[in-house]
């Protein structure tokens, strides 16, 4: 759920669907390291 709230967040500051092709994909991947950040951190704290 956490994940997916930095997910939301992320979206709302960079839309990928608002980039060029190249940076959406990019975007994309960062997007993906930081719910799993978020993640692992939520576990460490709340786990």
């Amino acid at each position: 759920a956490f994940g997916n709230m930095a997910g939301t967040a992320f979206d709302s500051v960079f839309n990928p669907d608002a980039y060029s092709p190249g940076w959406a994909v990019i975007l994309r991947k960062l997007r993906r390291k930081l719910v799993r950040l978020a993640m692992r951190l939520w576990d460490r704290i709340f786990g």
